[in-house]
């Protein structure tokens, strides 16, 4: 396993398909992956912000038939 520098990470997370895959990975601490995932992204983008933005978008649309563990998750990426 290697870790990915900022610009790596900033790339990665452009497209968001990567939280589809993390919403389904199964394992008890997914939804506590995903959000440190997002919360590392954020830091390598040049506006943090919009994508948290995006993010949440993509999880509301991922989770609109969950409202309970998107709003869990939501709230484990607000600062």
């Amino acid at each position: 396993m290697y870790t990915c520098d900022a610009q790596e990470v900033a790339r990665f997370t452009l497209q968001l398909d990567l939280l589809r895959l993390l919403l389904n990975s199964g394992p008890p601490m997914a939804d506590e992956v995903l959000s440190a995932c997002l919360r590392g992204a954020a830091v390598t983008q040049t506006d943090p912000e919009a994508f948290m933005l995006r993010a949440g978008k993509a999880l509301a649309a991922e989770l609109a038939g969950d409202l309970p563990r998107l709003n869990s998750i939501l709230k484990k990426v607000s600062p």
